[in-house]
């Protein structure tokens, strides 16, 4: 299930590209996240002893299209932090898609306010058994174009990872820092 949302959304994000103007604006990009990722309920079920561990590290690989300086759409892949507590071992994964809006504090678009909202389909693992689903996502963050085709970018986001159960936390808060090549 998660190679037909990954193509699905890879389809739609090509397309809309092809879509785009010409207008000289460099409007894709790529890039990469590190930071922290938070479960707000890391315990198993409803038992509060089962903890699966709450705070650890969290890596995200991005791709973009800007159709102005100021809307664009996002693709993610999110891979949360192995997590190990007293019950389980295991690891949790998303793959988003965002649109993206960004607000630029000056003239020449190089500090900005940026804010994020879409879906996602997620996938948490642990001793061979895996579960997933579809959810949402929103955050927001600050980005600075050092130039035109390189920003750094710091972010808060949340993933509502859709779970099918409550044997798992089923939602994420990250906050990464990051950098991006547009081209």
């Amino acid at each position: 299930m998660f190679k037909k949302a990954l193509l699905v959304t890879s389809l739609v994000s090509v397309s809309l590209s092809a879509m785009a103007d010409g207008s000289g604006w460099i409007n894709d990009y790529a890039g990469v996240a590190l930071g922290s990722a938070t479960s707000p309920n890391p315990g198993i079920g409803n038992n509060a002893n089962a903890n699966v561990g709450e705070v650890g590290s969290e890596y995200r690989v991005f791709a973009g299209h800007e159709f102005t300086q100021n809307f664009g759409i996002e693709t993610q892949y999110n891979h949360y932090h192995g997590f190990g507590g007293n019950v389980a071992d295991g690891s949790a994964h998303s793959f988003d898609l965002l649109g993206t809006g960004t607000y630029y504090f000056d003239r020449a678009n190089t500090i900005g306010l940026v804010g994020k909202a879409g879906f996602n389909y997620a996938t948490v693992g642990s001793y061979g058994l895996t579960n997933g689903g579809f959810g949402w996502v929103y955050g927001a963050g600050l980005r600075y174009n050092v130039s035109r085709q390189f920003d750094i970018r710091a972010d808060y986001q949340r993933d509502q990872l859709g779970y099918a159960n409550n044997y798992f936390s089923n939602a994420e808060n990250t906050y990464t820092i990051g950098a991006a090549y547009h081209f």
